[in-house]
């Protein structure tokens, strides 16, 4: 896989994730769920790292 290919792929992560948390079934997850805020905040998370490691990339592109 080259760079191009690797960036691609993590942007499609990306997309699907933000694609999730933005359906309304997630949405009811988090307010039935006693960790509701902690997943709420760990997807967060996910979402920034995955941002900041295809900014990496891109660097080496």
């Amino acid at each position: 896989m080259n760079k191009q290919e690797i960036l691609q792929r993590l942007n499609l992560n990306y997309c699907d994730i933000k694609s999730l948390i933005e359906d309304s079934g997630w949405g009811e997850l988090i307010k039935k769920s006693e960790s509701g805020e902690e997943m709420r905040s760990h997807v967060g998370d996910i979402l920034h790292y995955l941002s900041e490691l295809m900014g990496c990339v891109e660097e080496e592109i």
